[in-house]
């Protein structure tokens, strides 16, 4: 009887740890793909969110690549919109962590938490 006990603890604790090492710690789809704003001083830059990477472009700038580590979220009902905290390592193996309002509304908005007052837009939907 033991070892039957035994052998359905570890099954489960198997399938376990296995939905833990799948879960996507990635943005979610809503904000995948590239952003730009018309601001001043910022016009000539990108955001761009992949499934493990946020890459921030510019014309006059380098370009810089971050990996996602972690992704953490929570509703902000005062601003109509979720804040997101992305967890990543850049290139330098330097941890940073970007916090990000998404804001369903007008088809998608993102601010960044220290420069609310910068509106980004999804390109191309």
């Amino acid at each position: 009887m033991k070892p039957k006990w035994l052998l359905i603890l570890l099954i489960f604790f198997s399938a376990c740890f296995g939905l833990q090492c799948a879960k996507n710690t990635g943005p979610p789809v809503k904000l995948a793909g590239v952003w730009k704003t018309s601001e001043k001083g910022y016009s000539d830059e990108s955001i761009e969110f992949t499934y493990d990477k946020i890459i921030i472009k510019s014309q006059t700038r380098d370009r810089y690549e971050y990996a996602i580590t972690k992704v953490k979220s929570k509703k902000a009902p005062e601003e109509q919109s979720v804040l997101y905290n992305i967890y990543c390592i850049d290139q330098f193996g330097e941890e940073d962590i970007f916090s990000f309002y998404y804001a369903p509304l007008d088809g998608g908005t993102l601010r960044y938490k220290n420069r609310k007052n910068i509106i980004w837009k999804k390109v191309g939907g």
